[in-house]
């Protein structure tokens, strides 16, 4: 189950750091 979630917070971080970088560009 830890890792599950480990995993969902990762692409989570991705995404927003994804985002992040489409609104700065």
């Amino acid at each position: 189950m830890m890792s599950k979630i480990s995993q969902r917070q990762i692409i989570h971080n991705a995404f927003s750091l994804l985002f992040s970088g489409s609104l700065l560009l």
